[in-house]
């Protein structure tokens, strides 16, 4: 790989799946805080999956810290045209 031979060592990627990436990156909070592990992950796991289960194992704010910005996805809320829903407050999610 490009990037091992960059950094000057082996690069090993461990694809692990299940729970929409709240288990891989459980596993990734879990890890000693050396430098030799990170998470390459999409934003629901990081700022959506603490509101929707109790549990995740692992604390988006408090577990992990950025490095960078790999890409970006634009997304839309959206609602029925028959809703009576016209604007949204972030401040009933907590943010």
């Amino acid at each position: 790989m490009k990037m091992g031979r960059h950094l000057g060592q082996p690069i090993v990627v461990e694809n692990v799946t299940g729970a929409g990436g709240n288990i891989g990156a459980a596993k990734v909070a879990r890890a000693a805080a050396d430098g030799h592990t990170a998470l390459f992950a999409h934003v629901g796991v990081l700022s959506v999956s603490q509101y929707l289960y109790d549990a995740t194992g692992f604390d988006s704010i408090r577990n992990f810290a950025p490095v960078g910005l790999v890409g970006t996805n634009p997304m839309l809320l959206l609602v029925s045209a028959k809703s009576r829903s016209k604007t949204t407050r972030l401040s009933s999610c907590g943010l």
